[in-house]
Parts: C-alpha cells; sequence; structure tokens
C-alpha cells in the first residue's frame, strides 16, 4: 500500500492482507498516510527464507534460458512506473517470458512471479 499524490495505490498483498484481517489494512493505511511507523521487527529466518526464494527463482529461469527461451528478469527496477514502462516495451517486443513483470491498473499494482508469451489470441483464452 502506498499513498501517491493523487490517490492510493494497492497491491494484491494489501487485498491478501485485508482478508486476513481488516485491522491490518487500517494499520497499513496509517503507515502509508504517516501517522503511524512501520514496526522494525525482522524475523531471523526471513533472510534464509529469502536467499532460499531467490536461488529457486534464479534457479528456474536458467532452466528456461537452457530451453532456448529469451527471458527478462526485472527483480532489480525498483522504481515501479519504470518498470512498468520496461514491461510493456519487452511485452511488444515479443519475449517469451518476464520474471517479476509489474502490472499496474489504476489503484492496483502487483509483480507476475513470471509473465509469459501466450500466442494464442487473447479472445481464445477467455472462457
Amino acid at each position: 500500500m502506498k499513498l501517491g499524490a493523487q490517490n492510493l495505490r494497492l497491491a494484491a498483498t494489501d487485498l491478501s492482507n485485508h482478508l486476513a484481517c481488516r485491522h491490518l489494512t487500517t494499520l497499513d493505511l496509517c503507515v502509508a498516510r504517516g501517522k503511524k511507523l512501520a514496526p522494525e521487527f525482522h524475523s531471523p529466518d526471513l533472510q534464509v527464507i529469502r536467499e532460499l526464494g531467490l536461488r529457486l527463482e534464479g534457479g528456474y529461469l536458467d532452466s528456461l534460458r537452457g530451453q532456448g527461451l529469451e527471458v527478462v528478469d526485472l527483480r532489480e527496477v525498483r522504481n515501479d512506473e519504470h518498470a512498468t514502462a520496461v514491461t510493456v516495451s519487452y511485452l511488444k517486443k515479443g519475449v517469451d517470458a518476464i520474471a517479476q513483470a509489474p502490472l499496474a491498473r489504476g489503484r492496483w499494482f502487483g509483480r507476475a512471479d513470471v509473465l509469459w508469451r501466450v500466442t494464442r489470441p487473447f479472445r481464445e483464452l477467455v472462457v
């Protein structure tokens, strides 16, 4: 959850958190508005879990490249607006897969773990 100049931008995690605990949404909103500070608790095992996840994701992307697929990795692009524009440019270019591809629409923002190029027209995918 981020408060911009004109609106509140929400991510899929915000929706998931709200469904689990509505009070957490209230606390997150207070942090976004600058009324509260986010707690600085860091789980001791979080770094290990993060490292294992990065290794797994990196290995998966390497295996895709090993199959001859063109894979773009946007994990390091931190500026959300820039990263979204980069995603669109790679979509237009037709790369096979984009890792951590940002997607945004209005107040909603998220990153796809892996966004795949689909060769069939979209209308064929709609059920």
